[in-house]
């Protein structure tokens, strides 16, 4: 039986949620082993995807190097937005792995692209597609409810803006679509357990981002 050789592409936004990475990766490696697949290596980030054009990310360029070298035969994502942050990047970085014959896995869809059968792959397809117009309209309409709040707390007299100390590094990453759907989700009622799952952050972080809204 061949093993396929699996590449993890783990990413968080900073330093400071070295838990978020570490979790990404226990997870991934649970499914490759379930799954009997072969780590050939992992691919790291640490800066914000929406901070930098896709070609300024190295690791999608080591990944696209591995691919041309054969090295690898599939992806392991948690989500769908660590291809890319804009539906034009996902689609990009999954167009190029799906010409090169590369299946990608991913986690929190439990879904797995590759596919012999050529209806069954444009059925794949699609739903990627779909998936990341979805992701990238769900990030617009956080900014813009981000952007809102912003604003009805600046009229109440509130700060807003570029603060110093720990508060104002929490402020700056409440601006991260990661943080954003946290908040979201927050709002929505979840507990505290399940909006870290959905959001990829630690429950301490999901507390902070609630007394943060509150």
């Amino acid at each position: 039986m061949i093993h396929q050789k699996a590449l993890l592409l783990v990413r968080v936004s900073s330093d400071s949620e070295r838990q978020d990475y570490e979790r990404q990766i226990s997870d991934l490696t649970n499914v490759a082993n379930f799954k009997n697949w072969t780590i050939f290596t992992i691919l790291k980030n640490k800066i914000s995807a929406t901070k930098k054009r896709l070609d300024q990310r190295p690791e999608i360029e080591i990944l696209k190097n591995l691919v041309f070298d054969k090295k690898i035969d599939l992806v392991l994502v948690t989500e769908l937005t660590r291809l890319g942050r804009t539906a034009k990047e996902i689609l990009e970085v999954y167009r190029f792995l799906q010409e090169n014959g590369i299946g990608i896995y991913i986690h929190s869809m439990s879904f797995y692209t590759q596919s012999n059968n050529p209806i069954t792959q444009s059925v794949n397809n699609i739903i990627v597609t779909i998936m990341a117009e979805i992701s990238e309209q769900e990030i617009i309409h956080l900014r813009q409810r981000i952007k809102s709040g912003q604003a009805e707390a600046k009229r109440k007299g509130k700060h807003i803006g570029r603060a110093k100390g720990r508060l104002g590094n929490f402020a700056k990453k409440m601006e991260t679509p990661k943080y954003q759907l946290a908040a979201k989700k927050i709002k929505q009622g979840l507990s505290l357990r399940d909006v870290a799952a959905i959001s990829d952050i630690s429950v301490n972080t999901v507390r902070k981002i609630k007394d943060w809204i509150s």
